[in-house]
Parts: C-alpha cells; structure tokens; sequence
C-alpha cells in the first residue's frame, strides 16, 4: 500500500514512515516499487515541515486536509502561514545566536594572533555582544 493510501486510511503513523525510511533511503523506496515519484516529493515536503519543527500531529492535519482536496485550502494556508512564521523566527534567533558566537571566535583570534590568549577570562569573560537590530 503506498504512503498516501495509508494516510488517506490513516495507517500511516503521523509521518514515522517517512522517519523511518530517511532522505538518503529514497532511492531504494522508489526502486523498490514502495513509492512513485509523486510520493517522493510529497514525503519530502512532509520530511522538511518535520525537520523546521513542526508537530507531527500539524503535518497529519495538513496531510488530510491535501487529501480531502477542495475546500481545504484557505486551512492548508493557514497552517503553512503559521509554520512558515515559527520558523522565521527559528531563524533570528539562530542569526542572533550566531553573532555572539562570532564575536567570541574573533576575539578569541585576537587573543592568539597578539600571543594574548592566557589573559582570557583572567579577571572577567571579554564579551562584546553585537546591539540588538531590532
């Protein structure tokens, strides 16, 4: 039974198949007759709302309602508008993270470079935190 017939008869378990098979498996799924190409792009879509966060009872949701067809749409937006800003802020947070760690790494280069490092954290962490953007 392919993957959309079990999420159609809700045998599929809320996307552990897709879990299970992982990305670098595709190929064996398709050559192995368990999925057509459609499937594929359609489990990778599944596989990438997973790996940004989203819920698997989200993604089952959204699934269903891909499968109930028309009507469904201004819902199935919903969701993705939802998604899509939970990950961007996923991402400021990761941009903003990643400048304090960059300031560290330059001012640990700093240290090296000036033969300097032994004095790291000698009386007080030198930290210089890029200033808030927003």
């Amino acid at each position: 039974m392919s993957l959309s017939a079990q999420v159609r008869q809700g045998g599929a378990d809320d996307g552990d198949r897709a879990e299970q098979i992982g990305v670098e498996h595709l190929p064996d799924v398709v050559v192995g007759g368990l999925l057509d190409g459609g499937e594929v792009e359609w489990l990778k879509v599944c596989m990438r709302l997973r790996s940004s966060g989203m819920p698997l009872p989200e993604i089952r949701r959204y699934a269903e309602l891909v499968v109930a067809g028309p009507g469904t749409e201004a819902e199935r937006f919903e969701i993705l508008r939802e998604h899509e800003a939970r990950v961007q802020q996923q991402v400021a947070d990761l941009q903003e993270a990643l400048a304090v760690i960059h300031g560290k790494v330059e001012i640990y280069a700093r240290h090296l470079a000036e033969g300097t490092a032994d004095q790291l954290w000698r009386n007080v962490p030198e930290c210089h935190v890029a200033p808030d953007a927003g």
